[in-house]
């Protein structure tokens, strides 16, 4: 038997120097969205309520917008080695183009 392997939750750090919306979509098929503020800080986390316990809501893929940025968004599918937390640091990459990088 195989132990488990998902991200529980992802921290993001804003050094783009714009609000960026951060679109997470989860094990249950459910995408959650959150804006981060310029030099901004976010974290994204979700459980799901099943009455007498609540369990976590793996992280599936993680998608980064920067409002008014043309091709301004970067796509990244989650891969772990058991359960984990990510850090990720969202730069201005070359030209338009965001930079999402695992710290």
């Amino acid at each position: 038997m195989r132990p488990p392997s998902y991200l529980r939750a992802a921290h993001f750090e804003n050094l783009v120097g714009m609000p960026i919306e951060i679109r997470t979509k989860h094990m249950s098929g459910e995408v959650q969205s959150s804006v981060v503020d310029k030099d901004g800080k976010g974290e994204i986390e979700k459980t799901v309520d099943h009455g007498s316990y609540e369990t976590i809501d793996p992280i599936e893929e993680i998608t980064v917008l920067a409002k008014g940025v043309d091709a301004g968004e970067q796509r990244l599918d989650v891969t772990t080695h058991g359960i984990e937390v990510h850090k990720y640091k969202v730069e201005a990459g070359e030209g338009t183009q965001l930079k999402l990088t695992k710290a």
